[in-house]
Formats: structure tokens, C-alpha cells, sequence
């Protein structure tokens, strides 16, 4: 379901600074009213097995059994209907799990998200964006049901898995649904496949699903040399207003222009078919809230929520701060400190013992 990927960056620090980029920024900001797309949808969407040729023509009632319940046209589904689809997947044997809610790192946790705000019209956070609404009722409601979903076999929860293990089990075939769906993987894990993925909106109880689009920018950092600022700033305008170069640029992300006057940049070209099915989904686009405060924070927070974090071991707890696009190293490098220690310490208490088996197994010259 569309999500859009989320907007991540280093916050500037005092050693780190960004720099403005005005006068390009307010350039952008004076020309560019009425020329804003109403949503630019950067990926994330459920995909779905339209059929498969692998598992025998038995397959195919099962699957299109599934599909009675998806709007085909407008690529939408209510929450009745994707608890109804999921249970119909899931009473026909067509895979191994239905579909998988992973939260194991922070990589393509926009999907997990997204699902859970859409299921009942939740939110993620309030709209003037300074607080994190994801216990809100309707938040509840959703996980709620998400729960007894996977109670009652129709999903699968796995809190080791991040989005690339959940995109491989899609690809593999052992899901049948994939909650991390976008043109970016579509062209990764398309020649994996032997069915035909299609991308549906995230699921919401009135049927209008609200997605979250991903506004990628340029930052410039303060190194301190006013004419490489300055030639930064000539690149960043080149490569985004320049009359040739500018669609190429959109096209070079896998992504869509913010732009209207940009228009399609995928028409006449080898993606326009794979990019209109997600071009499709722009209408859906609603807030976005990825300008909350202290970010970084929320998204440590927001998984170890959905993990039982207590029974992993250390070295699990480690690998998961790392993130899709950055890191706490200092946070990484202090577990790894910590999860030293008893070794070493066992090493120290019986060292005698580890010297003598390597001296046993000498052999004299």
C-alpha cells in the first residue's frame, strides 16, 4: 500500500550544519504555488497475487476468489473486505502464510504503519503534526484487529523480519500478499516472481485510503568554502529546473515529480506502463506528517512497541537499530560493548583452562 518512503536525514549538529539554500528554496517556494502536485506517492502499497502458473489451474478459483473482494478499478479495498480476503487466502492453501506484519527494523516500517493507521481512518499524528497519535483509539482498533488476525491464521507476525525479509517470502511465494509494495521493489524482485503482483491502497474502513507521500529533497552542508556552497547550489538548480535534465531527474529516482508543470515524466518511455499503476494511486495521498519532532526517536520507539523486545538476545536487539538509511552508531557501537563483556569475562575466568587445551595439542619439533 502506498506509504511512501519516509524522509530521513542527519539532523544538523553543531559541527554539521546545513545550509540554506535560498535563494533557491525561496524561488521554489514564490513560483511553485499552484504548481504542487496533490500527492507525489514515492511507493509502499499492498501487492497482491493476481495468479500464479506455477501451482496448476487449482490455484487460480482460490485466487480469484480473493480478488471479489478488492475494487479492481480504483485499487481500493475496505477493511471488511481485507479481513475477508485474507481469510479466503488463508482457507485456500494458495501459500504457506497469507501475508506477514513484520516490525524487526526500521527499513520499510512505512508499511506496517500505514496499515495500521488506515484499517480505521487513524492518524499518526495530530494535525498540527506536535504530537504522535498512534495509541489513539482508533490506532488500538486497528492493531487490535490486526491481532486477532494473526490469532486466527489469516496473517503471520514475524518481529524478526524486516521489509526486505517480508518482500523475499512475497517474492518466494510463501506470501501471498506483500504490505511493502512499490515500483522500486516491483523491479527488484519481478524476475523472482511467477505470478503477477497488483499494488492495491492500504485497506480503510470507509474505502478511501490516506497515504503518505515521501518529498525527497537536497540538503547542502557547511563545509566552510563559499564557492563550493555556491557550486552546490548551481548543481541542485540544474538538476531540478533545468528544462532537459529535470524530468530525467525525477526518472532517475523511481519516484514522481512534486511538479505538476513537470507532468508525466514516464510517458513515451519503457516505465510508463510499470509507473501508471502507481501513478494510479496519487489521489489517495493524504497528510504528511514526516515534519514531526524528534523522528528518529519515534521509530526506535514505534517497533520496540510491536516487538516482544524482552526475549531477544543481545545481538538480535544490535542488528535492529540499524536502520534502512541511517544509524545510531554510538548506540550500535555501545551494545556491541555490552554484549562483549561476558565473554570476556568467561575468557578471564577460565583462561588457564584455554591455554592449556591449545598447549595439549602441540606437538614437540
Amino acid at each position: 500500500m502506498a506509504t511512501s518512503p519516509t524522509v530521513r536525514g542527519r539532523q544538523p549538529t553543531a559541527s554539521r550544519r546545513a545550509v540554506s539554500i535560498s535563494p533557491i528554496g525561496r524561488k521554489v517556494n514564490r513560483d511553485s504555488r499552484g504548481n504542487i502536485q496533490q500527492a507525489a506517492p514515492t511507493g509502499r502499497t499492498i501487492s497482491t497475487r493476481q495468479n500464479t502458473s506455477t501451482r496448476g489451474a487449482a490455484a487460480l478459483p482460490a485466487a480469484a476468489a480473493a480478488l471479489q473482494y478488492l475494487d479492481q478499478d480504483t485499487r481500493t479495498w475496505t477493511t471488511d473486505d481485507f479481513v475477508a480476503a485474507m481469510e479466503t487466502i488463508r482457507d485456500s492453501g494458495l501459500t504457506a502464510v497469507p501475508g506477514i506484519l513484520y516490525c524487526g527494523g526500521q527499513g520499510g516500517d512505512q508499511g506496517t504503519r500505514a496499515l495500521v493507521n488506515n484499517l480505521y481512518s487513524g492518524t499518526y499524528t495530530n494535525p498540527e503534526h506536535t504530537e504522535y497519535t498512534v495509541n489513539s483509539p482508533e490506532n488500538v482498533k486497528g492493531l487490535e484487529l490486526l491481532k486477532s488476525m494473526v490469532d486466527n491464521g489469516s496473517l503471520n507476525a514475524n518481529a524478526g523480519f524486516q521489509a526486505s525479509d517480508e518482500l523475499q517470502q512475497f517474492a518466494n511465494g510463501t506470501a501471498a500478499v506483500t504490505f511493502c509494495w512499490n515500483a522500486s521493489n516491483k523491479a527488484q524482485y519481478a524476475s523472482q516472481v511467477t505470478f503477477t503482483p497488483y499494488a492495491m491502497a492500504f485497506p480503510s474502513d470507509d474505502g478511501v485510503p490516506e497515504l503518505c507521500g515521501g518529498i525527497w529533497g537536497f540538503g547542502i552542508f557547511n563545509s566552510g568554502d563559499d564557492a563550493r556552497i555556491e557550486a552546490a547550489k548551481t548543481f541542485i538548480k540544474f538538476v531540478c529546473d533545468d528544462e532537459s535534465q529535470a524530468a530525467e531527474s525525477v526518472r532517475l529516482t523511481g519516484f514522481f515529480p512534486v511538479r505538476e508543470s513537470l507532468g508525466d515524466v514516464y510517458e513515451g518511455t519503457d516505465q510508463a506502463e510499470n509507473m501508471g499503476e502507481f501513478a494510479s494511486l496519487m489521489p489517495y495521498l493524504g497528510d504528511y506528517y514526516n515534519v514531526a519532532p524528534n523522528w528518529t526517536e519515534q521509530r526506535q520507539n514505534w517497533f520496540i512497541m510491536l516487538q516482544r523486545r524482552e526475549v531477544l538476545t543481545i545481538s538480535t536487539g544490535i542488528a535492529r537499530l540499524q536502520g534502512e538509511v541511517s544509524s545510531d552508531f554510538g548506540l550500535i557501537m555501545a551494545g556491541a560493548a555490552l554484549a562483549a563483556i561476558p565473554i570476556v569475562a568467561v575468557f578471564l575466568m577460565f583462561q588457564k583452562y584455554f591455554t592449556q587445551g591449545i598447549t595439549m595439542g602441540a606437538v614437540k619439533g
